[in-house]
């Protein structure tokens, strides 16, 4: 009886550390789909084009997003990132946000405006854009 008891506690122990809590303290389960579950639409718009510039000494310091609003009913602003990666070099610390900026207002798709550019500074430039192997453009609705 006493084996089982003991293995009754550690059971416990071992189920509320896994969820973080403390004895004292009930595991809550994130209900996907339901009330409690956090959710990140996807923005409703178009990337127009991307461009990287690239300087006289043959470096990319600079990419250009150009978003177009696809929301026929509400205007929006975009935050747009940017990360490339050529043979070793990075435009950017992963994890940092650094390499991102803002779009005007775009105005609802159809009316004057409704296509708005990112201006991207890179924060490290990319000194073989020939060897460029991947690039990562995201995309979020800020407003």
């Amino acid at each position: 009886m006493k084996i089982i008891l003991l293995i009754g506690i550690m059971i416990l122990s071992l189920a509320t550390v896994g969820y973080g809590a403390s004895l004292n303290s009930t595991p809550i389960v994130n209900k996907i789909g339901a009330t409690d579950n956090q959710s990140i639409s996807r923005p409703d718009m178009n990337v127009q084009s991307v461009t990287l510039r690239v300087t006289g000494g043959g470096n990319v310091d600079r990419v250009t997003v150009v978003i177009e609003n696809q929301d026929t009913i509400n205007a929006h602003a975009y935050r747009v990132c940017a990360f490339l990666i050529a043979g070793a070099e990075t435009s950017d610390t992963l994890g940092s946000d650094a390499d991102c900026n803002d779009t005007p207002v775009a105005a609802i798709k159809g009316a004057a405006g409704d296509s708005q550019s990112a201006v991207i500074n890179t924060t490290i430039d990319i000194t073989t854009p020939t060897n460029l192997s991947d690039w990562d453009i995201t995309v979020q609705e800020i407003s």
